[in-house]
């Protein structure tokens, strides 16, 4: 079996300890496993040209034509083109939640500088952004018209703030298998991102986080992701799909080894964990 692990050279620098470790994995479970780094930019059709194409492609990553075009030419892509459409796109991932009657903030798309209906303060978070890096708790419409300017992005999801900012829970799922949940909190930042300095502590998932987690699985099919939920209305609501998941927090507040429980679904993909 011959797979190719996509990177773009920014990312693979930013993650080269997990990169290796997966291609250390792989080739402990008799993989060929080969780096394969993107520029940004560059389009997986010139990208591709003149390769000979892999069995599967562990995709790490946010290139959802990258992950489209490997699967039309029949490459198992890890996650499936799907999940990459929706889990990058805030309002598609909304608009999933409320077709799978999930409980989510009330959400509205904006093209900046429009003002939103829910009203200031509220919560904008660009479509395609992640880690944290573009997301903004706004007081007025000068606020949004700056965020346009500073980002060069116009597309945008605006939300009211949740009920206890500062506090969420990923769970970590090996397609419908829960492996880990990690809550994570800041007293400084309404944003709880490990990256941007929230403390963690693995949790026990509770039932409710548990069956969203099996409900995104069977429509989505996904083999790796993380499941944010924030704090509102005295429980959790879904907040977030993450596709190309970041492991150090799973690494830090577990024993699990993200890499290895990646490479062995590769083989059994019934499940890892029994």
């Amino acid at each position: 079996m011959k797979g190719w692990l996509v990177y773009s050279p920014e990312g693979y620098a930013l993650n080269c300890w997990f990169a290796n470790r997966l291609l250390s994995c792989a080739a402990e479970a008799g993989i060929a496993l080969e780096l394969k780094l993107i520029p940004s930019g560059c389009t997986a059709e010139d990208w591709a040209a003149d390769e000979t194409l892999p069995d599967f492609a562990l995709v790490r990553v946010i290139r959802p034509d990258v992950s489209a075009f490997l699967a039309e030419y029949g490459v198992r892509v890890v996650n499936n083109a799907e999940t990459a459409r929706i889990a990058n796109d805030k309002w598609a991932t909304y608009l999933l939640a409320r077709e799978l009657e999930i409980p989510v903030l009330s959400t509205e798309a904006i093209t900046l500088p429009a003002v939103p209906a829910c009203g200031f303060p509220c919560v904008v978070k660009s479509r395609d952004g992640h880690g944290g890096s573009e997301v903004f708790l706004v007081s007025d419409a000068e606020e949004l018209a700056r965020i346009a300017v500073s980002t060069g992005k116009r597309e945008y999801v605006a939300q009211p703030l949740c009920d206890e900012p500062g506090k969420d829970v990923r769970v970590y799922a090996l397609g419908s298998e829960v492996v880990a949940a990690v809550l994570r909190t800041s007293a400084t930042d309404f944003r709880s991102n490990f990256k941007l300095g929230g403390e963690v502590e693995a949790v026990e998932p509770t039932a409710f986080q548990r069956d969203v987690v099996r409900r995104l699985q069977e429509r989505l099919g996904f083999d790796f992701v993380g499941v944010d939920f924030i704090a509102h209305a005295g429980g959790w609501v879904l907040n977030e799909i993450e596709d190309v998941v970041g492991t150090r927090m799973l690494y830090a507040t577990t024993a699990h080894d993200a890499a290895d429980l990646l490479v062995r679904r590769l083989v059994r993909p019934e499940g890892v964990l029994a």
